[in-house]
């Protein structure tokens, strides 16, 4: 007892060096496991609550697919219409008209073929794009109900209807749906043309010829016609007759087809 007393401090010191090396050293165990787990963390994929379902993104990826691959025009030199447009005589009854007025004479009414291309979609049924591949032009339209044109020109077609649809194809073993959806459009007092996505569709669209002075011009719906030093955007052109505005009047003028004398 007397032994304990005398060397009760170094005990005591003793028991606390023990104790604090025990702490060391399961403090630098758990440093070691810890730096463990951090280092295989990233190679571990730990799946917390249920996995997120698959979506069908496919009806909305059109017009972003249209964006990173576009159609690529050729720089050669490109014919307005899609063979050679007709050569039809003009009548004497023309050619007197357009050398004793200023305005253009409406000689002939020719239907010259063009292909529409209905590209991209997105959603529902929004932000088509239609290209038109005789001109080499392409429209994004973003709605049912709107014109297709730009900032730069229009072509008097609206769009009247779109149809969402799909079939199963097989293709290598593998049935999937293929998009087929329809887009209609039309030019008021022609028939409507309707469009399969991702494919080419023909059509017929009027040409004017105009006599003007001594020279014959062929000129489209929406297109600029220069004539006797005045400008004129063609607003419509029927089997029957033309209309035109005066860029800088603003004045309508309706020409008549030129018929021969009986």
């Amino acid at each position: 007892m007397d032994w304990i007393k005398k060397h009760y401090e170094k005990i005591t010191l003793a028991l606390a060096l023990l104790l604090l090396i025990a702490s060391a050293t399961i403090l630098s165990l758990k440093v070691g496991a810890l730096s463990k787990d951090i280092q295989e963390a990233p190679r571990r994929t730990k799946t917390k609550g249920k996995p997120a379902q698959s979506i069908n993104f496919g009806p909305y990826t059109n017009a972003i697919e249209a964006v990173q691959q576009p159609p690529l025009w050729t720089n050669k030199p490109v014919q307005m219409f899609i063979g050679p447009v007709p050569t039809i005589p003009v009548t004497s009854t023309a050619q007197a008209a357009a050398a004793e007025g200023k305005l253009p004479v409406l000689a002939q009414v020719l239907y010259v073929p063009f292909n529409l291309l209905f590209m991209a979609y997105s959603g529902d049924g929004h932000n088509f794009q239609l290209n038109f591949l005789t001109r080499s032009q392409t429209f994004m339209v973003p709605e049912v109900g709107m014109e297709v044109a730009d900032r730069f020109s229009k072509t008097g077609y609206i769009i009247k209807k779109f149809e969402k649809k799909t079939i199963a194809v097989t293709e290598g073993g593998i049935t999937k749906d293929k998009d087929v959806s329809e887009l209609t459009v039309q030019h008021e007092g022609d028939e409507p043309i309707v469009m399969v996505y991702g494919r080419i569709k023909a059509g017929r669209e009027p040409v004017a010829q105009i006599l003007c002075g001594g020279s014959t011009l062929y000129v489209r719906r929406a297109q600029v016609l220069n004539c006797a030093d005045t400008t004129y955007n063609v607003v419509d052109i029927t089997p029957k007759q033309m209309i035109i505005i005066d860029v800088k009047s603003g004045e309508k003028q309706i020409i008549p087809l030129s018929v021969p004398k009986q």
